[in-house]
């Protein structure tokens, strides 16, 4: 089994609304980031909330194999809604994918191609690396105690660079999806997801 990690507890002081309910066309961005993981075929997601929690789980709606998981010491930083959801994930879970919230462009291929490149490695870390940026990133079971002492919003970032031999990078020949941090982020997407969208890994 491989689980989803959708990160989206933290809050945006530089936005207007709540974050993960950003309007991006007709669905808010979390529910993009939602329907991507869906559609990667992972085994379960798990959705991390934590501020205005109540109002992302009214305004998002899940697959019936994703379900939330409440983040309550999310101000804390991302390194907490990353042990929530290594906590939360099924007992017989042998990886997850973590994806970020924030990106609703990512392409469901990019998280397939981690899945199939850990199934031929082993790896323990397989990490997404986009020509500007590092994108999603599958942690296996064997890493989750290390995991569990993470602090701060670096999330599994630390621990990546502090054991390369770990790690398996997989190339996109693209750059990395829009993180939405601003109104402008939005705007950008929005003008993003009118074109047709770099599916292939």
């Amino acid at each position: 089994m491989i689980s989803g990690v959708v990160l989206a507890a933290g809050s945006s002081s530089r936005m207007q609304q709540t974050k993960p309910l950003m309007p991006i066309g007709e669905k808010p961005m979390l529910q993009h980031v939602v329907d991507v993981a869906f559609q990667a075929a992972l085994d379960e997601i798990l959705v991390i909330v934590g501020h205005d929690a109540d109002r992302v789980r009214d305004g998002v709606k899940l697959p019936s194999n994703a379900r939330f998981v409440l983040n309550l010491d999310y101000e804390a930083g991302m390194s907490t809604s990353l042990i929530a959801g290594l906590e939360a994930a099924d007992p017989t879970a042998e990886a997850v994918v973590v994806l970020m919230g924030d990106q609703p462009l990512l392409s469901p291929a990019v998280v397939r191609t981690l899945i199939t490149t850990y199934e031929e490695t082993r790896m323990p870390v397989v990490c997404a690396m986009f020509r500007d940026a590092p994108g999603p990133t599958l942690l296996a079971v064997g890493i989750w105690e290390d995991l569990m002492s993470v602090e701060g919003d670096t999330g599994a970032r630390a621990f990546i660079d502090e054991n390369p031999d770990l790690v398996e990078e997989v190339a996109f020949d693209r750059n990395a999806p829009t993180d939405v941090d601003t109104e402008e982020d939005c705007r950008r997407v929005l003008e993003e997801s009118a074109r047709p969208r770099e599916d292939e890994a």
